[in-house]
């Protein structure tokens, strides 16, 4: 059975429906914090700074399955003994490996970017 395309977006669509709330009422979570003198777990982080955060931990481990993937399809270069169809299949591999890395460094340059307008439109130097 096929599946319309409103199907799929449904999920996501209750899912950012039921986070709404939440954000609106983030200041009143503030407030609740100062009378009942809770401390922040975040630190009194930003959501940029927190996503910056996120970003950092995640791209060591990103860089790291790339180095794997290449090293990989070198490796199977190097046993192909001469066969083409290993040969070929080697250097899709790391060819691979090459365009998800440019994709990372890619989107790591647009979302730093971003987080670094926000953090200026937010803190009012932009």
């Amino acid at each position: 059975m096929k599946q319309r395309p409103i199907t799929k977006l449904a999920p996501l669509i209750l899912l950012g429906g039921l986070t709404v709330p939440f954000i609106a009422l983030a200041d009143e979570v503030t407030d609740v914090q100062k009378k009942y003198n809770l401390e922040d777990p975040m630190g009194g982080a930003t959501v940029p700074q927190i996503v910056s955060r996120i970003i950092q931990q995640v791209l060591p481990v990103v860089g790291a399955l790339f180095l794997i993937m290449f090293i990989y399809g070198g490796v199977l270069w190097m046993t192909a003994g001469g066969s083409g169809d290993k040969v070929k299949k080697a250097t899709q591999t790391m060819i691979n490996a090459a365009i998800g890395m440019a994709i990372v460094v890619l989107a790591y340059s647009i979302v730093n970017e971003v987080i670094v307008q926000l953090g200026s439109i937010m803190t009012g130097s932009g």
